[in-house]
């Protein structure tokens, strides 16, 4: 987890804790790629705490 909040720090580009579509697609391209199933509210952008929900339910469906 310490991985993904480093990745998440340094795709983050404007430092306001969240990740839009463009900002994933650069930095971390598998929340690119699930962007919507993450994004569940349709916001625009996903935060680090839906990232990590997201990955955990993935864990927990293998």
């Amino acid at each position: 987890m310490q991985q993904l909040q480093m990745r998440f720090a340094n795709a983050n580009t404007t430092r306001d804790g969240k990740l839009t579509r463009e900002q994933a697609a650069a930095g971390m391209p598998m929340v690119a790629s699930h962007f919507d199933e993450i994004d569940t509210q349709q916001a625009g952008y996903v935060t680090l705490a839906q990232i990590e929900g997201f990955m955990r339910q993935k864990a927990m469906a293998r």
